[in-house]
């Protein structure tokens, strides 16, 4: 196990719920999660994610992400951040605040190795909702514009009206009305 993996590992089994924990350390359904593609691993995720099962969801995710090897195919490399992503939302979502951003940091420096833009448009959406759900909105604001960026940049219509949305709520929250107007 690469040292890049452990670290990812220990950082989403630190924000799990004890019941997760129990679970991902049995080494059989560890060792079971292992086998698994990074596609179906990435799937199952999303499937429990749909069921708003989280805490397994979280194992999925985490198990998918910590198969990244640079000599894997670009699609599953994508899977891989995008795993990464998911978890940072999780992260956000429970409140673990400092998971969720090494979460995306960790995604964020393998999308750059990658050229994954559209995940790093992603990503930089997650870290200024991050900054903005703290009250920092100078620099969710700064995220939310590389975010719009890059989505331009790709032509996501999606991303787009994600981060315009998002700046035009920083913006008023922080006290810049008129730029959210504008």
């Amino acid at each position: 196990m690469s040292k890049h993996t452990i670290i990812l590992l220990l950082l989403s089994i630190s924000s799990m719920p004890a019941t997760a924990k129990s679970d991902i350390t049995d080494n059989t359904l560890y060792q079971s999660l292992k086998r698994q593609s990074i596609e179906q691993l990435y799937k199952t995720g999303e499937a429990r994610m749909a069921n708003d099962e989280k805490t397994e969801a979280t194992i999925y995710y985490t198990t998918a992400s910590e198969k990244y090897d640079d000599s894997l195919p670009l699609e599953e490399k994508r899977l891989c951040v995008n795993s990464l992503v998911k978890l940072g939302e999780l992260d956000h979502s429970s409140m673990h605040l400092s998971a969720a951003m090494n979460h995306y940091l960790a995604g964020l420096r393998l999308s750059d190795r990658n050229n994954l833009t559209e995940e790093t448009c992603k990503i930089y959406l997650g870290i200024g909702n991050l900054y903005s759900s703290q009250g920092d909105y100078e620099m969710g604001i700064r995220f939310y514009r590389k975010a719009l960026a890059l989505a331009k940049h790709i032509r996501s219509k999606t991303l787009q009206n994600k981060a315009l949305n998002n700046l035009v709520g920083a913006s008023c929250f922080g006290g810049h009305a008129s730029e959210g107007k504008k």
